[in-house]
């Protein structure tokens, strides 16, 4: 994807989230940037948008500085420091922390404020807790609970990108980071035979593959979820049930979160 088109779309919060909540976008947008009008009008479409005088003049703005940086050889570095294009740890001991994964294909980072809902839900189950971020991704959600108190985390994907990733986006960390390059199934499995178990396990896989369904039944077959701990689930249209109990649900556009609490004894 073109530096300009990277920069109308960070400036505008409308094309950033729906772009976050639909990454096929991503794919379409690096392949053909001539779709982009056809993109702006989806997203129109979707929130309802009319173009205000205000509007149309923040966005006459952004072309034109868009076109003024992209006679700068360091454009790229310069759109990324002014206007912060990676992903951050938004709160805690590591706030302020630049990620990295924001671009990488297949990942679908979790918006800042749907991120500072979730943490602000689960605030009191965070300190020295033990967490499994299970479909990691680039690590953000598990990374923000360390951040916040959390003792050890450990992080599952079975992407070799994403798992150099996590350790790039970990490394000098003090507490007690696990990578694990696994298919989640395996993952869990693995947990259960060395007795392994959590506070707190975040499910953001990807949404099309519905896996959550899936993920709770192992975790509850194998006993991996401490009584009082807490599963938070990020999910578009899986419909899924289990025996812990709903302590919160909240949708987002298209996003959907909900958190379960395990109130029965292990």
């Amino acid at each position: 994807m073109s530096i300009e088109l990277q920069f109308k779309i960070k400036n505008n919060p409308f094309y950033l989230e729906y772009l976050h909540e639909h990454s096929y976008w991503y794919k379409i947008l690096n392949r053909n940037p001539d779709k982009f009008n056809e993109f702006v009008e989806e997203v129109k479409n979707t929130y309802h948008l009319k173009p205000t005088d205000k509007i149309k003049k923040a966005l006459d703005t952004v072309d034109m500085l868009s076109s003024i940086l992209s006679t700068f050889k360091w454009q790229k570095n310069m759109i990324q420091l002014i206007w912060g294009m990676n992903m951050r740890v938004i709160s805690g001991k590591y706030k302020g922390k630049i990620l990295e994964g924001f671009h990488i294909e297949g990942t679908r980072p979790t918006m800042d404020r749907v991120k500072e809902s979730i943490f602000g839900s689960i605030q009191n189950y965070i300190k020295d807790s033990i967490v499994l971020d299970l479909f990691a991704g680039s690590g953000s959600l598990g990374i923000e609970a360390i951040s916040n108190g959390s003792t050890a985390c450990y992080f599952v994907d079975n992407n070799d990108k994403l798992i150099n990733i996590i350790n790039k986006n970990t490394l000098n960390m003090e507490e007690n980071i696990v990578v694990l390059k696994k298919e989640y199934k395996d993952a869990l499995e693995y947990f259960h035979d060395n007795n392994i178990k959590f506070d707190i396990i975040f499910l953001d896989p990807p949404y099309k593959l519905n896996l959550i369904n899936n993920s709770i039944e192992l975790i509850e077959k194998y006993k991996l979820l401490n009584n009082k701990g807490i599963i938070v689930c990020e999910y578009e249209q899986e419909i899924f049930n289990c025996n812990y109990t709903v302590i919160k649900e909240k949708k987002y556009g298209n996003k959907n979160i909900r958190i379960y609490k395990n109130n029965e004894e292990n």
